[in-house]
This record gives structure tokens, sequence and C-alpha cells, in this order.
């Protein structure tokens, strides 16, 4: 009967520390995180440069569960996105510039932050006409097999000066 006591109190014991909280982020991990995610990001908006969605591909997790909320226009799956992203990447010839005027990156746990960022930046279409946009972008990104990968994108454009 001991035994069984023994036994059942290491049972328990075990149940307990497998259900415990995952221990909080150091404040080195989160600014560790941040600056992981600030540096994917830099890499992504480059990326947007080359108007190549295999590129893009990189950096987006494109699969079913992949959202999408540009200037009011919704889409969901990684297919739906790509098609919406080669879209308007075909009616851009180059871009004239590309700024970041802002990016702000926080880390909610070791997997997941969240980056938001104000850009300003002209383009020449495949027409022929100069288009200039200011606006702004919410990325949720995931640590995907190491990898820092945004998972959801939601955005805003308005004619830039």
């Amino acid at each position: 009967m001991k035994n069984l006591k023994i036994i059942a109190l290491a049972c328990i014991a075990i149940l307990f520390s497998c259900n415990q909280a995952e221990k909080p982020m150091t404040a080195e991990e989160k600014a560790q995180i941040e600056a992981d995610v600030t540096e994917t990001m830099n890499k992504m908006l480059d990326a947007f440069l080359t108007t190549d969605i295999e590129v893009l591909k990189e950096y987006f997790l494109f699969n079913e569960g992949f959202s999408t909320n540009m200037d009011g226009v919704i889409s969901v799956g990684g297919d739906k996105t790509i098609e919406m992203f080669t879209g308007a990447l075909a009616y851009i010839e180059k871009y004239i510039y590309a700024e970041t005027v802002q990016m702000e990156v926080m880390a909610l746990d070791r997997n997941t932050a969240v980056s938001i960022i104000g850009f300003d930046e002209a383009y020449l279409t495949i027409t022929g006409d100069t288009v200039k946009v200011k606006g702004a972008g919410t990325y949720v990104m995931e640590l995907v097999d190491g990898k820092w990968m945004a998972v959801h994108l939601t955005g805003i454009h308005h004619p830039g000066e």
C-alpha cells in the first residue's frame, strides 16, 4: 500500500510538472527575438522591391491558414494570397523609392511576434504611370522551423504626395 501511495504521488508530481506554464521570457530573450524579427522584416521589405513572388515566399507562410486584409480586400488561404500578391506585383514595372518610416516589433512569446510598419513608396507601373503611396501594415510573425515567417498581414495604402 505504501508503494502504491508513492507511485500515485510520483504520477501526480509528473503530471503537475508537465502542466506548468512556460517560463516567462527574459528581457534578453525578448530583445533577441525583437532584433531577429526586425532583421527578417527588413529583408522581407527588400524582397517586395524585387516584385518577385518567389522571393517573397521566403518570408510568408502561405498555407491554408494564411490571411490578408489589404485595403479592405480579404484573402484567406495561401493560394488566394499568392494570387493577390502576384496580380499586384505584376502591375509594378519598378520601384522608384521605398522607405520604411517607422517599424515597431513586439515579441509576444518565444514563437510569436508582431511588427507594425509605416511606409512611403513610389513605383512606376507597366503603363508608365508613377504611383506614390503611404501606408501601414501589421504583420503577425511566427517562428517556423527556426525561421521567422509572416502568418498574417493587414495593411492600408493612401495616396502619397
